[in-house]
């Protein structure tokens, strides 16, 4: 499991995933729609072994999400994006 897993540090977890995500998106397709930026999540934290996400109902997940992860994950997307261009 990785370091960035740990959500007494929440704010690494979420630097961390979200960069994690935007590479993984980035070499799929460089404009990106919003429902491929929580796909992606997903599977990242499936494929990670995040217990936390396997525990959460849909309800709270979406909240979680939207919250915690889709800002960061837009934002770091459209910073490789804009610095390709």
């Amino acid at each position: 499991m990785l370091e960035g897993f740990n959500l007494s540090n929440e704010t690494k977890f979420i630097k961390q995933t979200c960069i994690a995500i935007a590479k993984r998106l980035i070499v799929k397709n460089i404009y990106p729609m919003d429902d491929q930026f929580k796909v992606e999540t997903e599977d990242y934290l499936l494929e990670n072994k995040a217990d936390f996400y396997e525990a959460m109902n849909d309800r709270d997940w979406n909240i979680y999400y939207e919250d915690k992860l889709a800002k960061p994950v837009n934002f770091f997307i459209n910073s490789i994006t804009f610095a390709l261009c």
